[in-house]
């Protein structure tokens, strides 16, 4: 996988680069033809907003991994070896009461999110209290997910588990 994410980051930075070149010809073309047509602004509009939506797809693109399975099948094993590290969301409980996702953080770190739009930043070691089937018996709490940060480096490219 690892190999994968480090391909992806070397052509997603090709495409970036490539569209950093259009951008600047497309400017230039811009200045040098100056107001010749009023009917080009709409096309000329159309496309500045299309190099842009380009640019922020390129740079937000994030790969969630999903990992799902039967209760006690071995899903925390394997997010555990991918990661190089226990997670302690998911070495706590044998079920989780809310998805828990793991993405990159310089620092260990995680967010509670809840249903009321409301965010908690906690400490790692308390994920389970919020994420568990028996500390969050039918979700009481109201959390809709826990976002867990770790310091791993094929995270850092936007994958997240």
């Amino acid at each position: 996988m690892a190999e994968f994410l480090d391909t992806f980051d070397i052509e997603r930075s090709g495409l970036l680069t490539a569209l950093g070149h259009f951008e600047t010809v497309w400017e230039r073309f811009q200045e040098r033809r100056g107001l010749e047509i009023e009917m080009s602004d709409i096309s000329d509009s159309l496309l500045a907003s299309e190099l842009a939506l380009v640019r922020r797809e390129l740079e937000a693109t994030q790969f969630t991994v999903g990992v799902f399975g039967l209760i006690k099948r071995g899903k925390s094993t394997l997010l555990n070896a991918l990661i190089g590290r226990e997670v302690s969301a998911m070495r706590v409980t044998p079920e989780t009461a809310v998805p828990v996702y793991v993405s990159y953080g310089q620092t260990p770190g995680a967010v509670v999110h809840f249903a009321d739009g409301s965010q908690r930043h906690i400490d790692v070691d308390d994920v389970h209290r919020f994420s568990s089937q028996k500390e969050n018996k039918s979700n009481h709490l109201g959390v809709t997910h826990v976002e867990q940060q770790v310091p791993v480096g094929f995270l850092r490219n936007g994958t997240r588990l």
